[in-house]
């Protein structure tokens, strides 16, 4: 994904409604039964200053995939990915190595 799709992405995702719903949605998943579950490699990228969710939780779920890595970047929160080269950065070499 290129980041300029990426950024469109980003731009159709943060509208007020599409947000209000992501958030109500998020706040009735509990994926703590089946994270453990995962087998693939996984990339956990949290944001260390999230206002939506804490970094503690990424780890947690990182900590809980058996083949997972974790990466925390220096950020508000996730919805600002795009001016987070470093997370790309590391996207990309997680996908290079794992393709």
């Amino acid at each position: 994904m290129t980041n300029d799709v990426y950024k469109g992405l980003e731009k159709l995702l943060t509208g007020r409604d599409s947000m209000r719903q992501l958030v109500k949605y998020m706040k009735t998943l509990d994926v703590r039964v089946i994270v453990p579950k995962i087998t693939c490699p996984c990339l956990v990228v949290h944001f260390n200053d999230d206002i939506a969710v804490p970094v503690r939780l990424g780890r947690a779920i990182a900590d809980s995939i058996s083949n997972s890595e974790f990466i925390e970047v220096a950020s508000i929160d996730h919805n600002n990915l795009a001016q987070a080269p470093e997370a790309i950065q590391a996207i990309r070499e997680f996908m290079t190595k794992y393709s």
